[in-house]
């Protein structure tokens, strides 16, 4: 889930991480336990995650060949001030409620981006309103493997016949 960037942390944050991942109860799945266990994936263990991407990306392939685009949400809430302060460090412990919880930020923002990216597939963004409040909220468009044209097309098909693009107050 998080294995790419694993590579460029440095060595002892990577050695906590794999002491914190073998510590670990198998009960716990918060986000800091998921990171732990995914970033220090044995060789074996990330080529049978492979596996399953290949399998998910020849699934997706027979979906594409029926359908030019998939439209999904872009996150599981709509969108939420924008926070500077958030870095690579500290995007894990940042929190939100969603369904009356108080959850991970990640646990928020994530799952409908990882439909994607889990298989390489491109993905774009397009707004489509605005929510009581005035924040944009946006349509996720996922293209067939390596057509990456194919979702920004689509997109500005969506601006020129549904919504166009108007900034929030203050980014005029």
């Amino acid at each position: 889930m998080y294995l790419a960037g694993a590579v460029y942390v440095q060595e002892d944050a990577f050695d906590s991480w794999k002491r914190r991942s073998t510590e670990l109860d198998e009960t716990d799945h918060s986000f800091d336990a998921r990171f732990a266990k995914s970033v220090t994936k044995t060789h074996r263990e990330w080529q049978l995650l492979n596996r399953e991407r290949l399998m998910a990306q020849q699934k997706w392939a027979d979906f594409f060949r029926e359908y030019d685009v998939l439209l999904c949400p872009a996150f599981r809430i709509a969108a939420f001030p924008h926070d500077h302060t958030i870095t690579l460090g500290t995007a894990q412990s940042i929190t939100t409620k969603f369904d009356e919880q108080v959850v991970s930020h990640a646990d928020v923002i994530l799952p409908w981006a990882l439909l994607a990216s889990a298989s390489y597939l491109p993905a774009t963004v397009a707004p489509i309103g605005l929510t009581p409040n005035g924040l944009p909220v946006g349509v996720q468009i996922i293209g067939p493997y390596f057509e990456d044209r194919t979702s920004i097309h689509f997109a500005t098909l969506i601006e020129e016949n549904v919504v166009g693009f108007s900034p929030p107050p203050g980014f005029s």
